[in-house]
């Protein structure tokens, strides 16, 4: 039974060497020195009567100045107005440097995030001209040239003799009546109501 227990140890202890070899391998090597300024994790839990939510507190509070290294992985702070007051030890994965000066400016995204949705109508463009407005010199009236419209213009026949030419009278008789026909066209046709005889104007 003893020998059983002793190997379930030793079993155990080598898995808890093999996670700290890969635990430590992925660790941030941060040392401090004494004067160096810090901000510490704060771990603020939600308080509905105070209005407060730990989603919405800030993560870091500080800055805080180390006075004292207990060990290479605790430190002792103090405020950074009071060295004399005493806050605490905490370790160096509670601890975070603090940078007071930025070197470097913030980044401006080189494409803007679009919103989501459609995208915003475009104005409509109007594509009509605009008006050109053409002055003329003022001039004295006699001045001006006359211009005559009248004697460029060709005779032209009036609308009453035109409309006169294309009436064309003409008058037949029917061989089965006295009556006379008058046609307005040549191309006019008209029959006899007796015998249905073609009486179309030669």
């Amino acid at each position: 039974m003893s020998d059983v227990l002793s190997a379930a140890r030793e079993r155990h202890e080598l898995c808890q060497d093999r996670r700290n070899i890969y635990k430590d391998s992925h660790r941030r090597c941060a040392t401090f020195v004494v004067g160096d300024k810090v901000l510490i994790d704060s771990h603020t839990l939600s308080d509905s009567a105070k209005s407060v939510t730990s989603k919405f507190a800030p993560r870091r509070d500080g800055p805080y100045v180390i006075t004292k290294v207990i060990s290479p992985t605790t430190y002792q702070v103090s405020p950074a107005d009071n060295l004399e007051t005493f806050v605490g030890k905490y370790h160096v994965s509670a601890l975070t440097p603090y940078r007071s000066e930025v070197s470097d400016p913030t980044p401006q995204p080189v494409h803007a995030i679009r919103k989501r949705g459609r995208l915003p109508k475009m104005a409509p463009v109007d594509l009509t001209p605009a008006p050109v407005e053409i002055t003329v010199d003022e001039c004295p009236e006699e001045e001006l040239p006359s211009v005559s419209l009248a004697a460029d213009l060709p005779d032209l026949p009036s609308p009453d003799a035109a409309s006169r030419r294309q009436r064309i009278r003409t008058k037949k008789s029917c061989s089965c009546c006295t009556d006379s026909i008058t046609t307005l066209a040549p191309h006019a046709r008209r029959q006899c109501g007796a015998k249905g005889e073609d009486v179309t104007p030669t």
